[in-house]
């Protein structure tokens, strides 16, 4: 007899059971599989749309899920880094659209109310074509989250997380705390440099290249 499961539409958010003297690729191999864990349940969540922070916790997990991608090459097999990390790239680029229209429309009664009362009303034809907008990024997002291209990224992925502990990661002797040490020194440095060249007459790129940054070390 086919057994019936719950379908979880409560937000999720990651968490992880690490000790500081866990070796590095075992304690990679389970911040990725939490990592993805936390994006599956959230997915039924986006696709009945009930809570918008389904949207932001998955965003969140293709996020760390890149940058672990990006910074633990010491224990990720080039291989696995070619091959996933564009993928989760298009992952995070077809789900912005919808999260940014959901951070818009959260915030847009705080930008209404910032208006002189006699202009707050001239907002609400913004506001519609705002929520429209917002109906077809949603559509698109759960187009992209069926497609083939989606289901053989997770197949996949699952895959070399269940042979990761073993086969798929390279072995090392070296602690999880001092390649997080490694990491985080690497990324705050580039913060400071970055953060020490802007001045007052720094173009607009430099001080998005500086938050790009400050986001990657954010998620480290």
């Amino acid at each position: 007899m086919m057994s019936v499961q719950t379908v979880n539409t409560t937000p999720c958010k990651p968490g992880f059971d690490l000790t500081p003297a866990m070796p590095a690729h075992l304690a990679v191999g389970r911040i990725l599989q939490n990592l993805f864990d936390t994006m599956q349940a959230n997915e039924a969540g986006i696709a009945e749309d009930v809570d918008t922070e389904c949207l932001h916790n998955f965003r969140i997990s293709v996020r760390r899920t890149r940058s672990a991608l990006a910074r633990f090459k010491s224990v990720l097999p080039q291989q696995i880094v070619q091959q996933f990390r564009p993928e989760f790239t298009w992952l995070g680029n077809v789900t912005t659209p919808p999260r940014d229209l959901d951070v818009f429309l959260l915030a847009f009664d705080t930008y209404q109310q910032a208006l002189p009362s006699c202009m707050q009303e001239d907002l609400k034809p913004y506001r519609l074509l705002l929520q429209h907008k917002r109906h077809v990024a949603q559509k698109k997002l759960i187009k992209h989250l069926h497609s083939a291209r989606y289901l053989r990224l997770k197949q996949q992925w699952c895959e070399t997380l269940e042979q990761g502990l073993s086969e798929a990661f390279e072995p090392t002797e070296i602690a999880v705390i001092a390649l997080a040490r490694k990491c985080i020194g690497k990324q705050f440095r580039q913060v400071v440099r970055q953060g020490a060249a802007i001045d007052r007459h720094a173009p607009a790129q430099d001080l998005h290249d500086l938050r790009k940054s400050c986001k990657k070390l954010h998620y480290l």
